[in-house]
């Protein structure tokens, strides 16, 4: 797989298996941007030295082939395992994704946040959901202030709903929502926890504002959509699963 800036991303289906389908997000808003570093503390020394931690942090080291070629087959491996024409899973070439994003994060680039994000994405595929929110965590840490950190928050509010805790992946899809100026997928996951916890009025000006942007697009929560318009209770099982997303940069 060609590595491309990080201005583009990729989505992962999160359905029964991973499924990578190329998504090229739109340049932040100056909005966006304003959340993504925040003026009233970010310059000062704590806020200059995270945005210098979270640009570094977002490299591979300097001159490392070996980290490079580990990253780019931990991609290819993950591309691999998960057919995007089939929607079939090969959990052994997964686990071989896996180990290389694994080498990276345990000795070849330890704070390199991409090497986790892409490792949360495969064992998301792997049905190891505790441990790619543990991984999501890990690469907030190490790049808060990245400039695709929204898509980090996205990825693990979208898992958080994926294991029934939705008042937690609020706060995350949240700030999805503003960090990007009103991602689509980040406004149906925080629909459908809204949807979740019973507050309907709120699930639906979520779905309207993706409606809004997408008026011809059916998807099956539309149908949760007309129940929460009607308050109906939430019919189990039914739902929208916002897909998460690779984030791919040197």
């Amino acid at each position: 797989m060609r590595l491309v800036p990080t201005a583009a991303v990729y989505r992962v289906a999160l359905h029964a298996a991973l499924v990578t389908l190329p998504l090229v997000a739109p340049p932040l808003s100056a909005r966006a941007a304003d959340l993504l570093a925040p003026p009233a503390w970010v310059t000062t020394d704590n806020g200059v030295m995270l945005k210098r931690q979270s640009d570094e942090n977002t490299k591979l080291p300097a001159n490392s082939k070996v980290a490079k070629r580990a990253f780019d087959q931990g991609l290819e491996l993950a591309t691999k395992g998960a057919d995007e024409e089939t929607q079939k899973l090969d959990d052994s070439t997964l686990a071989r994704a896996e180990d290389k994003f694994t080498l990276l994060v345990d000795e070849l680039a330890p704070n390199y946040a991409y090497a986790y994000t892409n490792r949360a994405n495969v064992r998301i595929a792997r049905s190891n959901f505790v441990g790619a929110i543990e991984d999501y965590g890990r690469a907030l840490e190490l790049a808060p202030l990245a400039t695709d950190a929204w898509v980090t928050y996205l990825n693990r509010g979208s898992t958080l709903l994926r294991i029934d805790r939705p008042r937690e992946a609020l706060r995350d899809l949240s700030y999805a929502i503003e960090a990007s100026n009103g991602d689509r997928y980040a406004l149906l996951g925080r629909g459908s926890a809204y949807h979740t916890l019973g507050q309907f009025d709120l699930a639906v000006s979520d779905f309207s504002a993706v409606l809004e942007k997408y008026p011809g697009d059916i998807q099956p929560w539309w149908v949760r959509h007309a129940l929460d318009l009607s308050g109906g209770p939430p019919p189990r099982g039914l739902g929208h699963r916002t897909p998460p997303r690779r984030q791919v940069r040197h």
